[in-house]
């Protein structure tokens, strides 16, 4: 993998342009870290203040740098990472399409509602033979359950565990994506009922062909749509050889070789969201049974000097907000470092653009209860003038009193006049300010990183 790298194939921005495509079914991410190229910027940390709400910038500050293997919280195997397609948003609105949630895989079954005719509080994460979901579950009997779904009219097919479906795992955190509000859809396949097919019925062959036909229809994408997104590929990584026809993606799904451009392997991994040492085992190649060790970091950055081997290994602050954040969620996915612009929508984020959020503080506002992070763009300082809706559709914004203190809610522009509504910060009233007077717009809310209670 790390030869891949080196002769400028682009498989560590794989993740950056699935994140980047409009999700249409729901697909597993890959944590990966090719050749351990991405280097973090090691924070020296200040201890947590008490406000509930504050700026990175004014809580870290940047020290040399180092790689992720250096640094605590590395991923441990015990969780798994998705994201929510808008043909699969069961959970919708408490689970957005576009939202990027991580899985507890560790005993899903002791979650399951005890008594028929109950719904679950869990929200599990559902493998069946056409792909993935994300839903709370109703108890049929001892072992069939039904999923269930509050806003969206999906058709519900009892699924039989360990026959139609695999219980894996139950959603505890979500990457809520503010910026662009997907709407769900209904595939055809859920708009009428249809007796559910036992779990791999599609999966079983071993020639590559089939898998990958399997792989393209639980990405809920025909032909046609699988060609143009290949193009869009193409422009994001300023080439045209990652661009496949129609003609040829139907050629593939017949064939028991891989195509001899590994460009269009790249484009492949990223349509159907397969792992490039998936797709290679399917076609029979193991890139990692060579048993030889990765190329050194020394060969891929010689410039660095001192190999990341002879440096201590970084401890996190006791009392500081890197050790509370890893405190309140046991792990950082440090792999989705390189794909911040496309999970917060700004195009350089700093931690100007991110605030820490307290774990004591109170919020009536169903998606800042249990919050740990928010991104904002700061450039967006003008609220609306009219509540639109729901909450899950209402925007949200950061503000900052004439005080020093910061406020995060949904906020209207009433002619001078800043409203910060109701069931924000915990207040049960209106708050009103005097625009750049009492207080100002910081940015609106892109991002909002929450645990699920």
């Amino acid at each position: 993998m790390d030869w891949l790298l080196i002769f400028g194939l682009p498989i560590d921005r794989i993740l950056q342009l699935q994140l980047l495509l409009p999700p249409t079914r729901t697909f597993i991410l890959d944590q990966t870290l090719y050749g351990q190229l991405t280097v973090l910027m090691p924070l020296a940390e200040i201890a947590l203040p008490t406000a509930d709400l504050m700026p990175l910038v004014s809580l870290l500050r940047v020290a040399a740098s180092r790689s992720v293997s250096a640094l605590p919280g590395s991923p441990s195997g015990a969780f798994t990472y998705a994201r929510i397609g808008a043909q699969d948003a069961f959970a919708f609105p408490e689970l957005l399409p576009g939202s990027v949630v991580r899985i507890e895989t560790r005993r899903p079954q002791q979650f399951l509602p005890a008594l028929t005719g109950e719904i679950s509080h869990a929200i599990f994460f559902i493998e069946h033979d056409n792909g993935f979901l994300c839903s709370r579950v109703r108890r049929i009997d001892k072992d069939r359950i039904l999923p269930h779904t509050t806003e969206i009219p999906y058709v519900q097919a009892p699924l039989t565990i360990g026959r139609d479906c695999v219980l894996r795992g139950v959603v505890d955190y979500e990457l809520r994506p503010l910026n662009r509000l997907l709407e769900p859809t209904i595939p055809r396949d859920q708009a009428l009922p249809e007796r559910p097919k036992p779990l791999f019925s599609a999966g079983r062959a071993s020639r590559l062909g089939p898998r990958l036909q399997m792989a393209r229809r639980r990405s809920g994408l025909h032909l046609r749509e699988a060609s143009a997104r290949t193009a869009i590929i193409a422009q994001q990584l300023g080439s045209s050889k990652y661009f496949i026809s129609t003609a040829s993606l139907s050629s593939y799904e017949t064939s028991s070789t891989l195509p001899g451009d590994p460009h269009r392997i790249i484009s492949l991994c990223i349509l159907y969201a397969v792992s490039v040492p998936a797709l290679l085992a399917w076609a029979g190649i193991s890139p990692n049974g060579s048993d030889q060790e990765p190329i050194p970091e020394a060969l891929f950055h010689p410039l660095r000097g001192v190999s990341e081997e002879s440096k201590p290994a970084i401890e996190f602050r006791q009392g500081g907000v890197l050790r509370d954040l890893l405190s309140r969620s046991d792990e950082i996915p440090y792999f989705l470092g390189g794909s911040l612009p496309e999970l917060t929508g700004l195009f350089s984020p700093s931690l100007r653009d991110f605030f820490w959020m307290a774990a004591n503080r109170f919020s009536f506002h169903p998606y800042l209860q249990e919050a740990l992070l928010i991104a904002v763009n700061r450039r967006a300082k003008f609220p609306p003038r009219t509540v639109r809706g729901s909450p899950s559709r209402e925007p949200l914004y950061v503000l900052l009193e004439r005080s020093g203190k910061y406020l995060c809610g949904r906020c209207t522009l009433e002619g001078e006049y800043l409203l910060l509504h109701p069931f924000a910060n915990g207040f049960p009233e209106p708050m009103r300010f005097r625009n750049r007077v009492d207080g100002e717009v910081v940015g609106q809310v892109t991002m909002v990183a929450r645990r699920i209670v």
